[in-house]
């Protein structure tokens, strides 16, 4: 048995991805992640949505939430730090996500894929 913690607002998250799922509600099977240090800014966000603040170890969590997600997962930048988002991603990877997709304004994006999904498989 897995006795990581959870990511902020992932039952909430869990809940809202169940629904779209339940409800075949198209387009809304996207996993948000607000990643950095003003993630706490973004818990009131109306989508399925967690958060990963950058003074906890994003290792130390189960991501297994993005095993319900839709590919790819989102990870935003919300003022975190190069190591921290590339860090948060590796561990959706570990815990089950098959893409994932860090966002970083203004232009700069990084796909990570886990291991035997080609790029463009869902």
């Amino acid at each position: 048995m897995n006795c990581r913690a959870q990511p902020p607002y992932s039952r909430t998250a869990r809940a809202r991805l169940s629904e779209y799922m339940r409800n075949k509600v198209a387009g809304f099977g996207t996993l948000f992640i607000h990643a950095g240090r003003a993630a706490w800014e973004w818990k009131n966000d109306t989508r399925a949505a967690v958060l990963s603040p950058e003074d906890q170890d994003p290792t130390a969590y189960d991501w297994s939430v993005c095993q319900l997600a839709t590919p790819p997962v989102l990870v935003i930048n919300r003022n975190a730090c190069d190591a921290h988002l590339a860090a948060t991603a590796k561990a959706c990877l570990r815990d089950g996500a098959r893409r994932v997709l860090v966002l970083q304004p203004p232009a700069r994006s990084a796909l990570f894929v886990a291991q035997g999904v080609t790029h463009g498989a869902s």
